[in-house]
């Protein structure tokens, strides 16, 4: 049966309909991409650049609600309530695990961690004073730069475990966290200061 057309109009086609309920000429959507989250981040900047800092302020203020306090103004109050929750719950010392039984091969790798830390760390050192003249960026915990040696010796254990086929050394390389460094930024340098600190590491 045909539909009825106004005079002036040419006829309609008849569609075929498919049991999934889909038309013939119905285009098929194509399939989603997702965007590089470098990319992202960059048009992120880029919009940013746009708008001045006091507009976003206030733009977060609303939409966090002008009566709510911020983030920033709940810090006093977690910092006392973790504070609190130190007394009650002390951390347990974890019991010392008796790593004298260690292969020869687990203590080579283990000392290469040591050996290259130093060389390392001078690098993330140097990068820190570079950012920090364009963005301010500085290393927290230093101190904690390396896994204490027990600790990256039950790891690589943990991980011969599981594989026992891999080395000690290959072992080491599955262990992101053996040498760590922190940077830190403002939030209003967070973004250029992590692509600075990523192009000088690359």
């Amino acid at each position: 049966m045909r539909s009825a057309d106004l005079p002036d109009e040419p006829d309609e086609p008849t569609r075929v309909e498919h049991p999934d309920g889909a038309s013939q000429d119905r285009p098929k959507p194509k399939p989603r991409e997702v965007p590089d989250p470098d990319e992202r981040g960059k048009a992120y900047e880029a919009a940013q650049a746009y708008v001045p800092a006091e507009t976003r302020q206030s733009a977060e203020r609303r939409l966090e609600g002008a009566d709510k306090p911020t983030y920033r103004d709940e810090v006093p109050r977690f910092e006392k309530m973790w504070a609190e929750h130190t007394r009650r719950w002390p951390e347990k010392e974890r019991d010392a695990t008796d790593r004298s039984a260690d292969s020869p091969e687990i203590d080579e790798a283990v000392s290469r961690v040591r050996e290259a830390e130093p060389s390392i760390s001078a690098d993330a050192q140097a990068i820190e004073q570079e950012n920090k003249e364009k963005y301010g960026g500085w290393l927290d915990g230093f101190e904690r730069r390396i896994k204490g040696e027990d600790r990256l010796k039950e790891k690589i254990a943990a991980v011969l475990e599981v594989e026992p086929s891999v080395t000690a050394g290959e072992a080491l390389r599955e262990i992101p966290d053996a040498i760590r460094h922190t940077y830190c930024f403002q939030p209003e340098h967070y973004a250029k200061g992590y692509y600075d600190i990523k192009e000088r590491y690359e």
